[in-house]
């Protein structure tokens, strides 16, 4: 069985690492909660002094194409 990340944001809850893409200069975290199947959410990884920090996308067009570029590799 394969080892899963697992991280906590900043609302206290923990989300398994389900998959990390490259592009455009930005890597993205598509996030699952371990405690609910249903709930899913994109977060980018980003160097902060030094730091990987990280942080909520910008808005929703970035959200809709961070989106695609995971159906790129499932599709």
């Amino acid at each position: 069985m394969k080892e899963v990340d697992v991280i906590k944001l900043e609302d206290g809850i923990e989300y398994a690492v389900v998959q990390t893409i490259e592009k455009e200069g930005n890597t993205y975290l598509y996030l699952a909660n371990v405690n609910d199947e249903k709930d899913f959410c994109i977060r980018k990884l980003i160097m902060q002094d030094g730091e990987e920090a990280i942080i909520g996308l910008d808005d929703d067009k970035e959200f809709d194409k961070a989106l695609g570029y995971l159906n790129e590799i499932f599709n």
